[in-house]
């Protein structure tokens, strides 16, 4: 080796050195000196585990059975799967795996963000659609709708209905929290990982502000259950969905396990587990449902209990239950085997009510009503302000009124026009795809304004399939605000009605999906409902651009190759008085 080539290997040594010590001092902290956990033991009532996991079911890396180690390496008791779907896949039976309780849900795609569907069994069609009409849907049929990574970073994924009738939300998101991150910040944590995998995976996490102001605004109004999400996937990089191969994974990174020993949701049940995989998923579903559940971000220390309650008179409750205040609450929380740098925050209505140090704070207030959440902050832990080590779910306090079921109270209407009169269904019209099979009849001669839609999607062309019945707008749309109809299916379902506008307008269609059952009911589809097909700069279309009323049938919620009958009658366009 030449002397220049030597002084060049020893400067690459010396500048590598200073790589690892730099790494090795800037590594995060590590997590708090306490008591290691347990598998929950018998009888217990709280007991522990992740949620939104996804498999190679869908674009996760790893088995069934893979996800069960690590979660037992975890000393998990449940994990719930949420593999990405429409709901009409038979989800398998919950089972014990490696002694953990495995729990099947289903992450639904929207137009505007997604929802995961708890306690969801297969559903007779797909869902899909706007975000306000695929949580109706998941309620309807008595699943349990939570909102995933609602303030992702990539707009496809963020929420954007908060008026849907959803009835949990993430507050924490791991899985969104590092990709606001730069390149030399990943880098070292790359290297951080090698070293502390679950205080790496945590000292991404920032304080989820608007998460956790969005949470506190909609518990004002009704009860929304707050949760953190692994979103596990255990890969790295880009890869297909599943087709017919399993995912194929270079790098599981960050490994299940280690994203298990991150952040775990810990939830209070009201009765024992006892083995039975079906009969324990059914105890844990009711936790979550009531809001009897708390995060906690491990890799900043774990809690052994905490307890959470709020008392007014001779009444007691705890985490997501209602209390009727006699003008003063006291609230009590307690986080056993906490140090003495942990910070207990009383949080009402979103804002900070009590601070106090150590692992008990009992507050004493003059009230008759608030929503109440305590947060557990440890010191130096991460940033300032800093993410919560610890957030629980509110107790609400005062006669509550839940506005989540209230609807708009609209004007009064007059009948203005009536698009259908003709019983030979001249003005109607079929427009599908060329292998879709579409029929229109009158289907009762004695009533000539009832038509029934007959229809087949093809399956070849499933992509493109649809079938519709249209027909030429006879009346001033301008003097009316919204469409009404009596409608239904031979089966349930979800019917697009849409609006076709001039040529010269901006856009082509905006429309409203409405579910169809076996019985006939009137619908109401208001034109300020509706939204774009597509992509457009403009807020609202022109009524006087509005050309023609579709009835349309395609693959977003029905399935292909399946025959099928809809029935509509009474179909009008109705105005103000």
């Amino acid at each position: 080796m030449t002397r220049y080539g030597g002084m060049f290997a020893l400067v690459v040594a010396a500048f590598a050195v200073v790589i690892f010590l730099f790494g090795m001092v800037t590594l995060p902290p590590a997590k708090s000196s306490v008591k290691s956990l347990e598998r929950s033991k018998k009888n217990e009532l709280v007991i522990r585990g992740a949620f939104h996991v996804h498999s190679n079911e869908s674009d996760g890396s790893g088995s069934l059975e893979d996800i069960a180690e690590a979660a037992a390496q975890a000393n998990l008791d449940f994990v719930i799967l949420t593999d990405h779907g429409d709901g009409t896949r038979q989800t398998d039976r919950s089972k014990y795996q490696s002694g953990v309780l495995c729990i099947n849900a289903v992450e639904l795609s929207t137009t505007g963000g997604h929802l995961i569907a708890l306690d969801l069994q297969k559903t007779p069609y797909p869902l899909g659609g706007e975000p306000s009409d695929v949580a109706e849907d998941v309620t309807r049929l008595g699943g349990m709708g939570i909102v995933a990574h609602p303030e992702s970073v990539r707009a496809e994924l963020r929420w954007d209905d908060w008026s849907a009738t959803f009835e949990g939300m993430e507050w924490l998101n791991a899985d969104s929290q590092w990709r606001d991150e730069g390149i030399t910040r990943l880098t070292q944590a790359l290297f951080h990982y090698l070293f502390r995998p679950p205080e790496t995976i945590a000292s991404l996490f920032d304080r989820p502000i608007k998460n956790l102001d969005r949470w506190d605004s909609l518990t004002k109004n009704k009860q929304v259950v707050g949760l953190a999400g692994s979103d596990a996937h255990a890969r790295i990089g880009i890869w297909p969905r599943r087709s017919d191969e399993n995912i194929k994974s270079i790098i599981r990174f960050p490994s299940y396990e280690q994203t298990f020993k991150a952040l775990t949701i810990r939830v209070q049940i009201n009765e024992p587990l006892v083995g039975n995989a079906v009969s324990d998923a059914e105890v844990l579903f009711r936790g979550i449902r009531a809001g009897r559940i708390y995060t906690i971000i491990d890799a900043s220390g774990d809690v052994q209990k905490f307890t959470f309650t709020a008392r007014s008179g001779s009444v007691t409750t705890g985490m997501g239950g209602r209390l009727k205040s006699d003008g003063t609450v006291t609230i009590d929380a307690n986080i056993e085997n906490a140090s003495v740098e942990t910070r207990i925050v009383l949080l009402k209505d979103g804002g900070i009510l009590a601070v106090e140090q150590g692992s008990n704070l009992t507050y004493t207030t003059a009230t008759y009503s608030g929503v109440f959440r305590v947060e557990g902050w440890l010191k130096g832990k991460f940033e300032t302000p800093p993410i919560p080590w610890l957030v629980s779910n509110p107790i609400y306090v005062g006669d509550y009124d839940d506005k989540s079921a209230i609807n708009v109270v609209r004007d009064n209407v007059k009948i203005s026009g009536t698009l259908v009169e003709d019983a030979d269904m001249t003005n109607w019209v079929i427009e599908k795809d060329p292998e879709s099979q579409v029929s229109v009849r009158s289907f009762d001669p004695l009533h000539p304004s009832m038509l029934q839609l007959d229809y087949k999607l093809s399956k070849r062309k499933a992509k493109s399939a649809y079938a519709a019945v249209v027909h030429s707008v006879i009346v001033n749309a301008a003097k009316h605000d919204r469409i009404v109809f009596s409608g239904r299916s031979d089966r349930p379902m979800r019917l697009a009605v849409q609006l076709r506008l001039s040529a010269e307008s901006s856009i082509e269609r905006w429309q409203r999906s409405v579910y169809l059952d076996e019985s006939f009911r009137e619908i109401t589809v208001y034109f300020d409902q509706m939204k774009p097909i597509g992509q457009t700069n403009i807020k609202r279309f022109r009524l006087m651009d509005v050309r023609a009323l579709l009835f349309v049938i395609d693959t977003l919620n029905t399935r292909t190759g399946t025959p099928g009958a809809v029935s509509l009658k009474n179909v009008r366009m109705v105005g103000k008085q």
